[in-house]
């Protein structure tokens, strides 16, 4: 990424191969996430990709606060909530939907 890059939302950072980190402002407990992954299931759930539209959207799992920060950074996340393949995308989505 260059000085100049502005990421406004999460298709932003998916273009520039850069991972989601959400950080809690009150606990500052730390998860790391792919951009792509995450931009589809924010469109699965109808929500707007816009990075401080989603601030406001996450729940910590250690405080229950919704007072997130996102930014970008180049390091690959760890482990991945995310559905692994295209056969649980599209049962996420069946079970979202109904």
């Amino acid at each position: 990424m260059s000085a100049n890059t502005r990421l406004k939302d999460l298709h932003d950072l998916a273009r520039n191969k850069a991972s989601l980190k959400i950080e809690c402002r009150t606990c500052q407990h730390v998860r790391l996430f792919h951009a792509e992954r995450f931009a589809r299931f924010c469109m699965l759930r109808s929500w707007n990709p816009n990075l401080a539209s989603l601030s406001t959207r996450l729940v910590c799992k250690q405080c229950g606060a919704r007072n997130a920060h996102l930014s970008a950074v180049p390091d690959k996340p760890g482990s991945d909530p995310f559905p692994q393949g295209e056969a649980a995308w599209k049962q996420l989505h069946r079970r979202l939907r109904d």
